[in-house]
């Protein structure tokens, strides 16, 4: 259950960096990219700790995950202000369509859960393969 929680307030924590950029990029969308921040973030995030261990410039360490993450923070922080206005504007005319995105996300996000945590055996399908990766990547 600590798990489920932690991986939801990353995957939470991980949106809220990229809805700024999300906002800018996908604005002619009706929720102007909100929808999409979380696995923005997720892709995002994992292929520059990906790319920065693979060219050997910084490991796949904790300190690396924090300057990522100091340096998405910053960047989000500085496209927020340049839009300030027209973030609040869309939060405070469109929040019944976050809050609605929202539940969807955390419907799914707990459906899927419960469907995992039924079949946690790694003998089938892609798991092996994923194990194998993350091993990996624990070991780099």
């Amino acid at each position: 259950m600590v798990d489920l929680l932690l991986w939801l307030l990353a995957v939470e924590f991980l949106g809220l960096l990229a809805l700024p950029l999300a906002f800018v990029l996908f604005r002619r969308l009706p929720d102007r990219g909100f929808s999409l921040a979380k696995p923005m973030a997720l892709i995002l995030f994992s292929y520059v700790l990906w790319v920065l261990g693979l060219a050997r410039i910084a490991p796949n360490s904790l300190v690396t995950i924090a300057g990522i993450l100091a340096f998405g923070a910053i960047a989000a922080g500085l496209v927020w202000r340049g839009h300030r206005a027209q973030l609040a504007a869309f939060f405070r005319r469109e929040w019944r369509t976050l809050v609605v995105g929202e539940v969807l996300f955390l419907g799914f996000f707990l459906l899927w859960a419960g469907i995992v945590s039924e079949i946690p055996a790694i003998n089938h399908t892609e798991k092996p393969m994923d194990f194998a990766f993350l091993n990996a990547v624990l070991q780099s």
